[in-house]
C-alpha cells in the first residue's frame, strides 16, 4: 500500500512538474506573438498568488485557435486535469495537509 501511494504521489508530482513546463511555455508563446504585458502580468501573479497559472490557461485557449495551438492547449488541458483529479483524490485519502 505505501509503495503504491508513493507512485501515486509522485505521479501527481511528474504532472505538477509537466504543467509548470506547459506554463513557461506559453509565456514564451505570449511573448513571441508580442503580448510581454501579458506573459509579465501572468508570471507575477503566478509568482504572488499563483492566480497567474490559471489566467494563463484561459488566456491561452482563447487564443488557441490564431496561434495554432490547439494540440498545445489540449494536452496542457489533459495534465491540467489529471492533476485536479489527482490531488482531489489525494486529499480525499487524507495524505496532503
Amino acid at each position: 500500500m505505501v509503495v503504491l501511494l508513493a507512485i501515486f504521489g509522485i505521479t501527481i508530482l511528474g504532472l505538477c512538474v509537466a504543467n509548470l513546463v506547459c506554463f513557461i511555455i506559453m509565456q514564451i508563446k505570449m511573448v513571441k506573438h508580442d503580448q510581454s504585458t501579458m506573459a509579465t502580468i501572468t508570471t507575477i501573479l503566478f509568482c504572488c498568488t499563483g492566480t497567474g497559472f490559471l489566467i494563463a490557461f484561459v488566456y491561452g485557449w482563447t487564443k488557441a485557435k490564431e496561434w495554432g495551438m490547439e494540440r498545445f492547449m489540449l494536452i496542457w488541458s489533459v495534465f491540467f486535469g489529471i492533476a485536479v483529479v489527482g490531488e482531489i483524490i489525494f486529499r480525499a485519502l487524507g495524505l496532503a495537509h
